[in-house]
């Protein structure tokens, strides 16, 4: 198939998925498979076409998540090969949709979760990773991974970069956030994996780790907030070439400084590049939601819309956070966070429990995931993102 699907994403939960856990260059691994080469490949036993679905099967244990993107290799006819979603899964096969023609597929036929793509790793070393968005729309801005700690990764953003230590016009800079940001990738340094889930289209990736799910049950301990680094749909008419932004962490883990909404910003956590002038560098910024409490995470809000579903007609409304300069509770949107959704609702972890996947408008589906201030108490909240795409119209 020629098409290319415009977003993916990956969980721990997905077959041959990387580990994350709290030891030196798990993150950038997880980064790697996602963006740049895919995970999880397997050789079919059997293909077969019929009426725009393909039946794969694999031996017993094998299988791909429904409603994730394949990468198809080596068949014939070659219309086969390339991307596709899957559509069904069972434990030893799945279904997806394709424009190859009816039939038995032959070759030595692999298949693997199909990376995002759009992406490049410009500079590495030991545990240490510059990424960059390919596309022909963006900033081209960097993302310096310094992968070399145990339960937490540095994160820091660039204008340029010329080699894995070496770049201008950091986000934030050393006086916002000595360091640059945290990614918390385990409560615990050790080789334990945690929970987690990414996202991403060719120009903005989000990670959600959840690093105390090694710490207690799956249902209580997957706080995760969204988090992530690219760029979000400028609101300037003229166009905004600085409006790239990194929202990491502090050196706790918390809600502050997440596009899921939280706290409020907190030492430069949630940066943007420039301010939309262009003059100066990095800026600190703050993510809110249109709809809902300037303070609240997604789906922990009680100065919202009360209990969901509506008890009135059932829906389930959400709204779109946006990113600004400054701190507060009043910032004026300089761009939208895309592909993210927020819960103006209160304790909606117990309605969208961690994975749960749910029908959005146009077809789409919304993944959600657990929202928290802390990783070693059970959370109330969720934030969903779509899965489906595209994220930009």
């Amino acid at each position: 198939m020629a098409y290319t699907y415009p977003v993916k994403w990956i969980t721990s939960e997905m077959c041959g998925a990387p580990v994350l856990n709290g030891t030196p260059g798990t993150l950038i691994a997880v980064l790697d498979a996602f963006l740049l080469t895919g995970w999880g490949a397997a050789t079919a036993i059997s293909v077969e076409v019929l009426d725009g679905v393909g039946t794969a099967i694999f031996n017993a244990g094998i299988t791909f998540t429904q409603h994730a993107v394949v990468a198809i290799s080596g068949a014939t006819p070659a219309a086969l090969n390339g991307e596709a979603r899957v559509l069904t899964s069972a434990s030893d096969r799945i279904t997806f949709e394709t424009d190859a023609p009816n039939g038995t597929a032959t070759g030595s036929i692999v298949f693997k979760f199909a990376p995002q793509g759009g992406w490049e790793k410009a500079f590495s070393g030991t545990n240490k990773a510059v990424y960059r968005s390919t596309h022909l729309q963006s900033a081209k801005h960097c993302l310096r991974v310094d992968d070399t700690g145990t339960t937490t990764a540095r994160v820091v953003g660039y204008e340029t970069m010329s080699d894995v230590d070496s770049g201008v016009g950091p986000f934030p800079t050393a006086l916002q956030l000595s360091g640059g940001g945290y990614v918390h990738k385990s409560t615990s340094a050790n080789t334990n994996a945690v929970g987690y889930a990414f996202a991403a289209d060719q120009r903005i990736v989000y990670w959600c780790p959840m690093p105390a799910t090694v710490s207690g049950s799956a249902d209580n301990y997957t706080s995760a907030n969204v988090r992530g680094f690219g760029d979000p749909i400028a609101l300037a008419p003229g166009g905004d070439a600085w409006a790239t932004l990194l929202s990491s962490g502090g050196s706790v883990f918390s809600d502050y400084s997440s596009l899921s909404g939280g706290e409020g910003e907190t030492g430069g956590a949630l940066v943007m590049a420039r301010p939309l002038s262009g003059i100066g560098g990095a800026v600190i910024a703050s993510a809110k939601p249109y709809v809902g409490g300037r303070a609240k995470r997604s789906g922990f809000d009680d100065q919202a819309l009360g209990a969901a579903p509506s008890p009135v007609d059932g829906a389930l409304r959400l709204s779109r956070m946006y990113v600004g300069e400054g701190t507060g509770n009043q910032i004026t949107p300089r761009a939208e966070v895309p592909g993210l959704w927020y819960l103006p609702y209160n304790n909606a972890s117990s309605l969208l429990p961690r994975g749960t996947i749910v029908q959005g408008a146009d077809g789409r589906k919304l993944l959600a995931i657990v929202t928290g201030s802390s990783t070693n108490t059970p959370q109330r909240g969720a934030a969903l993102i779509d899965i489906t795409g595209p994220w930009r119209e």
